[in-house]
């Protein structure tokens, strides 16, 4: 249920988002950008998994430490675009504070 409701929201309201937080320069294919994007709604699923559900031994890698600080700023910043979209802010406007501030504030998140 998570992946599904997350590559919902990332299909509606991903835009500068994954360009800026997901995506990196590799990435120039849609099936580069389908994997990249997929990893990391995996990687969200799979530490909140062991997180909630307590596994003693993870099968996968999990987010730990600095991972997962900047997978949670990621993941406030994605809210953040998501209220402002259902508020009715313009797209265009997000995406363009969201490169702005991602210069100024987010430039650690940044995809590499």
């Amino acid at each position: 249920m998570l992946r599904k409701r997350l590559e919902l929201l990332l299909k509606e309201f991903g835009g500068a988002f994954l360009d800026l937080f997901v995506y990196t320069a590799q990435d120039k294919t849609a099936t580069q950008k389908k994997l990249r994007k997929d990893s990391f709604v995996d990687s969200i699923v799979k530490t909140r998994n062991y997180y909630t559900h307590f596994e003693e031994r993870p099968h996968v890698h999990i987010l730990k430490g600095r991972e997962l600080q900047q997978m949670n700023k990621k993941l406030e910043i994605l809210f953040s675009i998501i209220m402002l979209r259902e508020i009715g802010m313009q797209s265009s406007i997000i995406d363009e504070a969201v490169k702005y501030q991602s210069e100024i504030r987010f430039s650690d998140l940044k995809a590499e």
